[in-house]
């Protein structure tokens, strides 16, 4: 299935698609079907994405680019999704930065696991895989601020 977004219409679109001309998003995900996934999901809600599947890779794109929201693996294999959002928000800091939204992916459940999520400085905790709905939701709660 394929999603086509004309802006042209008079329609009414989600305010993360307003006043804007691209919503940039990391996702740090090492897994290849869930990299396709992703890509798939977000370019159906006409975002761009950059997708790396290291987190020492990730950090330096977090470093000299600026990305909207970043969806991090919790499970990677050369650095932990927590210890990931743990640099990139000393990255933020060091640089003056206002904090971006990291959400946090993973498909183990578990309230320990969310606080420990949010104790390391990320916004959300989403379970996997995914979906076009919970990305969308994730998209809608913290992208909706003026830009």
């Amino acid at each position: 299935m394929s999603f086509v977004f004309d802006k042209s219409k008079s329609l009414s679109y989600p305010a993360y698609m307003k006043d804007k001309n691209v919503t940039k998003i990391l996702i740090v995900e090492d897994n290849h079907i869930a990299q396709k996934i992703a890509r798939m999901v977000v370019e159906s809600l006409n975002c761009e994405s950059d997708i790396i599947g290291n987190a020492a890779y990730a950090l330096q794109l977090f470093s000299k680019n600026r990305y909207d929201l970043v969806f991090i693996d919790l499970g990677l294999p050369d650095k932990d999704g927590y210890k990931v959002a743990e640099e990139m928000r000393e990255i933020e800091h060091k640089k003056s930065l206002p904090p971006i939204p990291l959400i946090g992916l993973s498909v183990h459940t578990g309230e320990l696991k969310k606080i420990r999520a949010k104790n390391v400085g990320m916004n959300d905790y989403i379970i996997k895989p995914l979906t076009r709905e919970n990305c969308e939701s994730t998209f809608t709660k913290y992208l909706t601020r003026a830009r």
